[in-house]
């Protein structure tokens, strides 16, 4: 989980050991595969640091060796754990990363402001975005990400509501002027089911 703003970006995790010298199987759920290259430093679970020593193509995959890790059974103690890398500098507008999220307000696509990001959990099938009003947003429903200034008439008409939205949500006092937003097409009832729940976990902590 994370619960602060990182400069780390997941591309991918081990599926499993390869061999009997340390070497694993990577998936990379990157669109750069060059990412993962000899030398190249990466962060397992964004905790321990490893250096890549070698790489071969495997079908969909990659044979890769880490330089520390040169035994099976160190291997296979890294198995299940993700990726991290240092985030490349991009372009919110055309491309987007789940930690570029953080912080961001999820608007669905009528202009609803659902909540503000404020942690990010890993999860294998869809990372998993959690609000400050404790929903769930599963990361591929998100399908734009934009940066807005609030003191700057918007042309869009979309956007002069979702910004008038902000604008009475945030205090004067929070300090926030230049505001991320992530549109979100999430599939209908869900953000009801995620009250349902919530408020089902409020009634079982006071019985």
């Amino acid at each position: 989980m994370n619960c602060g703003e990182s400069t780390l970006v997941k591309i991918g995790f081990i599926t499993r050991t390869h061999g009997l010298d340390g070497k694993v199987v990577v998936y990379l759920t990157t669109d750069v595969p060059d990412r993962i290259k000899p030398g190249g430093k990466f962060y397992l679970d964004k905790k321990q640091e490893v250096v890549v020593g070698t790489v071969s193509k495997f079908k969909d995959r990659f044979i890769v060796s880490f330089e520390s890790l040169t035994t099976v059974d160190l291997a296979k103690n890294i198995v299940r754990k993700s990726i991290w890398a240092e985030g490349i500098p991009h372009d919110i507008s055309t491309e987007f990363w789940v930690s570029d999220l953080f912080d961001s307000y999820i608007a669905e696509s009528n202009g609803d402001i659902i909540g503000k990001v404020t942690c990010i959990i890993d999860n294998p099938a869809s990372d998993i975005l959690e609000l400050d009003n404790d929903i769930l947003i599963p990361f591929r429903f998100v399908y734009k990400l934009i940066q807005v200034d609030l003191s700057i008439q918007e042309s869009s008409i979309e956007l002069q509501s979702i910004t008038a939205e902000l604008k009475r949500l945030l205090t004067a006092d929070s300090g926030e002027q230049i505001v991320k937003i992530a549109f979100a097409n999430l599939p209908e009832g869900l953000t009801q089911i995620n009250s349902n729940e919530l408020e089902v976990n409020k009634r079982r902590k006071h019985t």
